[in-house]
């Protein structure tokens, strides 16, 4: 598919910051009961929210960068204590030069808020990103009757980065259809030459794919091999699955996808019927999954929840789904980690929200009775919860890509 002009997309991203700031940010602090939230860094130690507060063309803080967000009253203002402009997004409040934290200080004392909200946390890295000088020279400067209205802005961080807005949540299909469109280019005859291609060529493929287009990975695109029930890597048979996991980013949004092929033997015209029961039943899991997302629910309800439907139905599975939106490993509520397949304390705790999205990662192991084995079918796809339902964002897989 054709893609945007950088200059295009951050004209879109603008827009979206906008109305993020304006419409959705208000809402946010008052229903995590902060009126005025301090969110402070130095350049190249920046916050994990910071950036999403910024112009879509900023790359890092200049310096010393303070914004300020205040709902004291009826009316919403932002403003920055920076020493240099950055254009309409916010009015400046520094004079010239005037230290940014005295300059927030004096700004916060004209507002006269009742908690200020500070990006400090012990349980989430997203609500944590006040680093100690930073704090020392904060709490230095502000008097007493300040400094006694601190407060954890935690919940504020997750809750603005999770969110997100109707054209953030419709523009999804356009990021998903990239990932989608690029896998189905790799896991082709075009591309993979049984006896002679390798997984690590498909990996540079994605990379260099991915690159080409202007756009990033978030992680490095991994391609594995599933042989006799094994996991391997190294140069691809007939007979061989293909799974891949590429997280690749659009207009300021990631994705997270798996997805599978099958190479077909010279003797076969169509994939082995026990790998085509075997994917049905993951995306049965799948369904399992998706039903048990409900506003208010923790993930770690959705966890319990669905393994224990799964074990009705007789699966095998595991289930590892995770937050994405800005971050790929975004914020919100775990469910499941790979490696701990149980109910995780604090993260695990947070609750379904309207308007997020996930990477609904998990796998189920069956029995293939033409190759008389169990083998795994890893799917993950990006999803959107829009308080109704799961939305899988251009579809989601619904059989073996085929390699001839």
């Amino acid at each position: 598919m054709e893609l945007l002009s950088k200059r295009e997309q951050l004209e879109i991203q603008e827009k979206w910051l906008l109305k993020r700031l304006d419409t959705l940010l208000p809402i946010l602090m008052k229903e995590t009961g902060i009126d005025m939230w301090m969110v402070a860094c130095r350049e190249y130690n920046e916050d994990p929210v910071f950036l999403s507060l910024m112009p879509p063309k900023a790359v890092s803080a200049r310096r010393l960068s303070i914004l300020l967000f205040s709902t004291k009253g009826e009316e919403f203002e932002r403003v920055h204590a920076f020493n240099y402009d950055i254009d309409s997004f916010y009015r400046g409040i520094a004079e010239r030069g005037e230290d940014p934290v005295e300059a927030a200080l004096r700004y916060i004392e004209s507002r006269n808020p009742e908690r200020i909200g500070l990006n400090i946390s012990e349980a989430f890295a997203f609500g944590d990103g006040l680093s100690k000088g930073l704090y020392d020279k904060i709490t230095d400067v502000f008097p007493e009757e300040q400094k006694r209205k601190f407060c954890s802005a935690e919940t504020l961080c997750i809750r603005w980065l999770e969110t997100r807005t109707d054209e953030e949540m419709e523009s999804y299909h356009v990021v998903n259809r990239i990932a989608h469109e690029l896998i189905s280019k790799a896991f082709s005859s075009e591309q993979v030459i049984p006896g002679e291609t390798t997984s690590q060529d498909l990996e540079w493929f994605f990379m260099e794919s991915i690159n080409s287009m202007g756009l990033n990975y978030w992680f490095p695109p991994d391609v594995y091999i599933h042989r006799n029930g094994e996991m391997t890597s190294g140069v691809i048979e007939r007979g061989d699955i293909l799974h891949c996991d590429i997280g690749l980013g659009y207009l300021g949004l990631q994705s997270d996808t798996q997805r599978l092929a099958y190479c077909l033997k010279p003797d076969e015209e169509e994939i082995p019927d026990g790998l085509v029961r075997a994917f049905n039943r993951g995306m049965e899991f799948q369904n399992i999954v998706c039903s048990q997302f409900k506003t208010g629910k923790t993930g770690n309800q959705v966890f319990r929840e669905s393994i224990t439907e799964a074990e009705k139905n007789r699966l095998e599975a595991m289930l590892y789904t995770h937050p994405i939106g800005i971050h790929g490993h975004g914020a919100g509520p775990t469910i499941g980690l790979f490696d701990n397949q149980n109910e995780i304390p604090v993260r695990g705790e947070l609750k379904i929200n309207t308007n997020t999205c996930y990477a609904l990662e998990l796998n189920v192991k069956e029995y293939i009775p033409e190759w008389g084995v169990k083998t795994g079918i890893y799917l993950e796809q990006t999803v959107g919860f829009n308080g109704e339902r799961v939305v899988f964002f251009d579809d989601r897989q619904k059989e073996f890509l085929l390699i001839r």
